[in-house]
C-alpha cells in the first residue's frame, strides 16, 4: 500500500521534499532482516542504518475496530519530535508504512544527518478525533552518518557523483535534481543516471549560463516495492544575507536552549539556536542569517527608538542595551545591506502575553480582557506605531526586502479541545476568542504592511494539527510552570515556521 504523507511529517525528509524527492532509505548490517518489536510492530532493515535510507515498519498486531489510520511519530536523538508519517489501514486493519529518515540533526549548526538512536511511536486513530485507540510499544533504530554527494565543475558543465556507490541492494538507476543560479539567470532540471558495475554512477550536466548551486540524488530500487537511498544534498555557499528582528516569536522563546548572555541575569532576550531564523540557511535554500537581533518581550519601541535606547538600560545587557534598529545599522556598516530583513513585532504592544495570563482563571471573556486587546489592535495609535516602525526599518536598509512575519495561531481554530488537560482551565469560548484576537491582529499587520510598502508573510496556519489541545502540540503548554516559554512554539514548531518563511522567501 502507498503511505499517505501527513503535514506533520513535513519536518522529516524536508530536504528531499523541497526537491520533490520523498524517498529516503536504510542500509543495515543484515540486509533484509526483520526484527519483531514487542510482538506488535515488525521493522524491516532494523539495526545500524545509514542515514538517507527509509525503514519499513508493519503491524504484527492489527489496529482495534473503529480505527481508520495508523500514525508513526519520530523523535531524533535529542528527543525532539521531528515529524510523522500516516498510512491507511488494510482491510484486516493491519498496515505497512515506510518511515522517512529525517534530513537534519537536532543541532541546526551541524550540517550532517542526525546520527544516533531514533525513537518511533506508532498508534491507531480515527479521522477527526486525534484520540489514540491503540498505542504500539515504541521501537528504536540506530542511524549512522549519511553519504555526501560530490560535484565537480568544469567551465559551464558539472559532474555529479558520490563518495560511495549506491548502498541499497539492487539499485537500478539514480534520479536527481540539479539547480543553478546567477544574478540574471537560472536553471533547474532533473536527471537520471545509469548504475554501473559495483553500483557506481555519475552524471554530467549540459552547458548552462549559471553555475550549479544545489543537487540531490536518490538510488532507485529495481523492485517497485523496494527501499531507495538518498544522498546528503549538495549545495554551494549561500549568497543571500538575512537579518532577523522582532520579539519572542522570532528569538526562539519556547525552545529553552538560549545563547549565552541572553538568559539572565541582566539580559533575557532568549535568543535560541533553534529559533526559526537560525534554521533558514539549512536544506536547499540559498539563505544565510548574518544577524539575529530579535529579543523576547520586545515591543515596537525597542525596534525603533528615537534615542536608540534598547530593551535593557544597563550596558551589561549589551548588545541589547541599544535598539534593534541601531544594531541593524551597525550590521550594515560592517557587512553591507542584507538582501532580506525579517520583522515580527506587535504582539507585546497589544498585550497578548498578559491576555493569556488573564484567561482561564478568571474568565477573559467575562472580565473584558479579550475586548480590551481587540480595542488596542484596532486603535489608530497602534497602527501608526507599526507604520513608523516598518518605515524606519525600510529606510535603514534601502534596497532590502523587508518582510513582516506574522504570528502562528497556537489554539485549535474551531475552539475544540481534544485534550482538555493541556489547555485547562481555558473554556472553549475563551479559546475561540483567543483565535479571533489572533486573526484580528493578523489582519492589522497585513493592512499596515501594505500601507508601509513592506512584504507580509503569514504563518498563521503553520502549526495546524499541532496547536495547544491537539494530540501532538508543538507549543509549550500553558501550565503554572514554564515562565515565558509558555505559549511559544517548541523546537518542532520553530522548524515548521522556518519551512514556511523559507518557502515564502524562495531562496531570494
Amino acid at each position: 500500500m502507498n503511505p499517505v504523507r501527513s503535514r506533520a511529517g513535513r519536518a522529516g525528509g524536508a530536504v528531499l521534499a523541497a526537491a520533490g524527492l520523498l524517498s529516503v532509505q536504510a542500509l543495515v548490517t543484515a540486509p533484509g532482516a526483520t526484527a519483531a518489536v514487542s510482538g506488535s510492530v515488525s521493522v524491516a532493515l532494523a539495526g545500524r542504518v545509514v542515514h538517507g535510507h527509509d525503514v519499513r515498519a508493519s503491524s504484527a498486531a492489527a489496529c482495534p475496530a473503529g480505527s481508520e489510520y495508523v500514525r508513526v511519530d519520530s523523535a531524533n536523538p535529542a528527543g525532539v519530535v521531528d515529524g510523522s508519517d500516516t498510512a491507511r489501514l488494510d482491510a484486516d486493519r493491519t498496515w505497512t508504512l515506510v518511515l522517512r529518515a529525517s534530513s537534519r540533526v537536532a543541532d541546526p549548526e551541524n550540517s550532517g544527518f542526525a546520527a544516533g538512536r531514533w525513537t518511533y511511536r506508532a498508534w491507531c486513530g480515527r479521522a477527526g478525533s486525534g484520540v489514540h485507540l491503540h498505542d504500539y510499544p515504541p521501537f528504536t533504530v540506530d542511524f549512522t552518518a549519511g553519504i555526501p554527494l560530490r560535484v565537480r565543475t568544469s567551465g559551464q558543465t558539472a559532474t555529479i557523483g558520490a563518495a560511495q556507490a549506491c548502498p541499497n541492494t539492487g539499485a537500478s538507476a539514480v534520479r536527481g535534481q540539479a539547480r543553478g543560479e546567477a544574478t540574471t539567470a537560472g536553471w533547474s532540471g532533473t536527471f537520471t543516471a545509469a548504475v554501473g558495475p559495483g553500483a557506481s554512477w555519475q552524471f554530467t550536466t549540459g552547458r548552462h549560463s549559471a553555475p550549479i548551486t544545489s543537487a540531490t540524488a536518490t538510488c532507485l530500487p529495481a523492485d517497485p516495492g523496494g527501499l531507495a537511498f538518498s544522498y546528503l544534498p549538495w549545495r554551494s555557499a549561500p549568497t543571500t544575507a538575512v537579518v532577523a528582528m522582532g520579539d519572542s516569536y522570532s528569538s526562539g522563546e519556547g525552545t529553552s536552549s538560549f545563547d549565552p548572555g541572553t538568559n539572565g541575569p541582566v539580559n533575557f532576550c532568549h535568543r535560541s539556536r533553534y529559533a526559526w531564523p537560525r534554521l533558514l540557511d539549512q536544506e536547499l535554500a540559498r539563505l544565510t542569517l548574518t544577524a539575529h537581533l530579535a529579543c523576547s518581550g520586545a515591543e515596537t519601541v525597542h525596534v525603533d527608538n528615537p534615542q536608540d535606547a534598547g530593551q535593557y538600560a544597563s550596558p551589561d545587557a549589551a548588545p541589547d542595551h541599544v535598539s534593534q534598529l541601531r544594531r541593524l545599522r551597525e550590521v550594515i556598516a560592517r557587512s553591507g545591506t542584507p538582501r532580506v530583513v525579517t520583522l515580527g513585532i506587535g504582539g507585546n504592544d497589544v498585550g497578548f502575553r498578559e491576555l493569556l495570563e488573564a484567561c482561564g482563571v478568571p474568565d477573559c471573556v467575562r472580565n473584558g480582557a479579550l475586548a480590551q486587546v481587540r480595542s488596542r489592535i484596532g486603535s489608530a495609535a497602534f497602527r501608526d506605531q507599526l507604520r513608523r516602525t516598518y518605515a524606519a526599518v525600510r529606510e535603514a536598509a534601502p534596497g532590502a526586502r523587508v518582510v513582516v512575519v506574522g504570528y502562528p495561531n497556537i489554539f485549535p481554530p474551531n475552539g475544540k479541545t481534544d485534550h482538555g488537560l493541556l489547555c485547562a482551565p481555558f473554556t472553549e469560548a475563551e479559546i475561540r476568542g483567543l483565535v479571533d484576537v489572533a486573526r484580528t491582529l493578523e489582519a492589522a499587520l497585513v493592512e499596515v504592511s501594505a500601507q508601509a510598502r513592506v512584504e507580509f508573510n503569514s504563518t498563521f496556519g503553520v502549526l495546524r494539527d499541532h496547536e495547544l489541545c491537539s494530540a501532538s502540540p508543538y507549543v509549550y503548554p500553558l501550565t503554572p510552570v514554564g515562565g515565558n516559554l509558555r505559549g511559544h512554539p517548541t523546537a518542532a514548531g520553530q522548524r515548521l515556521m522556518a519551512f514556511d518563511v523559507r518557502d515564502y522567501l524562495g531562496g531570494s
